[in-house]
């Protein structure tokens, strides 16, 4: 039964998404897609193309990283609006 209260608790604490995690997997994903954009751009042959490509990965992932805050900023107020007042979480 003890096990079986540890091993409940754990997959609890796991299933909980909050703003961190979020925020985390996004700017995995931005990274990822950012690296991909610039072995893309890498790839091509022509220097000016190769070059228009890698700012406009670049000027992306800016764009990207920008949004991933507000996201983040924008689930931390709802989070913060959530919480029962401090006088009733006694």
């Amino acid at each position: 039964m003890v096990a079986y209260k540890n091993l409940y608790t754990g997959v609890q604490q796991v299933a909980v998404v909050n703003t961190e995690k979020i925020r985390a997997h996004l700017l995995q994903t931005a990274e990822e897609t950012h690296r991909r954009e610039l072995a893309e751009a890498d790839a091509v042959k022509d220097w000016k193309e190769r070059q228009r490509l890698r700012e406009a990965a670049d000027n992306a992932h800016t764009v990207r990283l920008s949004r991933i805050e507000e996201l983040a900023s924008s689930f931390a107020e709802i989070e913060v609006a959530a919480r029962p007042p401090m006088s009733s979480r006694r």
